[in-house]
C-alpha cells in the first residue's frame, strides 16, 4: 500500500502548499507596512484559486476515507480519517466480475403455489434440492 509515487506526489503538493502559505504571509506583511488593499485581495485570490485546491488534492491522496460520523451513544460528532479502507486492500482473483447478478425476494404476485406431483401415485411430493458444481471445482478438490 505504500506507493512511492503517491508519497512523492504528496511531498510535492505539500511543498507547493507551504510556498503558497509563505506568499500569503508576505502579502499580509506588505499590507501591514503599506496598507494597500490590493495585497489582501492578492492573498485571498492565492488562497481561493491555488491553496484550497492543493489542500483538497493532498487530503484526497493521503486519506481514502474522510467523514464526520455521529455517535448516538454519547451524542458527539467525530471526524474520521483513514488512509486505507477494505476496498483498497481487497483483490479480486476471480475470472468473473464479483457482485450480485440477480436478487429476488419474496413471491411475485403473478406466481401461484403449485404442487409437485409424481406420475406414479399422483400424490403431492416434496420438492428436491439439487446442488450443482463446475467440473473444474471438483477436480481441484
Amino acid at each position: 500500500m505504500d506507493n512511492s509515487t503517491k508519497k512523492n506526489e504528496i511531498k510535492r503538493i505539500q511543498v507547493s502548499i507551504y510556498e503558497d502559505i509563505n506568499a500569503i504571509k508576505r502579502l499580509i506583511t506588505q499590507f501591514n507596512s503599506g496598507e494597500n488593499v490590493q495585497f489582501i485581495s492578492d492573498a485571498v485570490e492565492i488562497y481561493i484559486n491555488q491553496l484550497e485546491p492543493k489542500i483538497q488534492k493532498n487530503n484526497t491522496l493521503k486519506y481514502s476515507y474522510r467523514a464526520v460520523e455521529y455517535d448516538s451513544d454519547d451524542d458527539t460528532y467525530n471526524f474520521i480519517q483513514k488512509q486505507y479502507v477494505i476496498d483498497d486492500i481487497e483483490t479480486n482473483y476471480s475470472e468473473h466480475a464479483v457482485g450480485v447478478v440477480s436478487l429476488k425476494m419474496g413471491l411475485d404476485s403473478k406466481q401461484k403455489k403449485s404442487k409437485v406431483t409424481t406420475k406414479e401415485t399422483n400424490k403431492a411430493a416434496k420438492p428436491i434440492m439439487v446442488i450443482e458444481s463446475d467440473s473444474e471445482e471438483e477436480e481441484n478438490e
